[in-house]
């Protein structure tokens, strides 16, 4: 299999840009978290809408580089970039196994970032549902219980707080 010295520029060309769009999603992420520990909404929705374009972004350079790696005849896969990376730029003059590494690392921290994001979210959605629960004269206990998925989940039945 033999990659374009075309093919490898647009590559190295293409992990700089998913590089740098991961960057800024890592540093809307940790925007957010500072948001989400303010119960700032209107940040919170700016930024929402901000990642979905940085995400799109992503998708579209990652379909793009799966292109590159198809037409040199490997898996548009993790597998497949690696194995190029190492038979087509054996001694780094792209820099693609930097890049690679690069992009696999802001990748692992806007991952563990949006994590504890979740986690906030998740913790706040459930702070909501135990108040709605005591407002609605139940007790927090009666009001969760977790289903399957081990995701709590809320009583459905109440009462009106008309009635309370």
């Amino acid at each position: 299999m033999m990659a374009t010295p075309d093919g490898q520029k647009q590559l190295s060309d293409l992990l700089r840009q998913e590089i740098d769009t991961a960057i800024a999603l890592l540093a809307g992420l940790r925007q957010e978290h500072a948001a989400l520990e303010k119960s700032n909404a209107a940040a919170i929705e700016h930024i929402a809408a901000d990642k979905q374009q940085w995400l799109g972004s992503l998708e579209t350079l990652s379909i793009q580089h799966a292109q590159i790696l198809r037409n040199a005849g490997y898996p548009p896969d993790q597998a497949g970039l690696e194995r190029y990376i190492t038979e087509q730029d054996p001694y780094g003059i792209h820099g693609l196994d930097a890049l690679w590494r690069k992009l696999k690392t802001v990748s692992m921290e806007a991952r563990r970032q949006n994590q504890i994001n979740g986690g906030i979210i998740a913790i706040g959605r459930m702070s909501i549902q135990r108040t709605l629960a005591i407002l609605r004269g139940q007790s927090s206990e009666q009001a969760n219980y977790y289903s399957a998925s081990g995701t709590c989940q809320t009583d459905a039945s109440s009462q009106s707080l008309g009635q309370a």
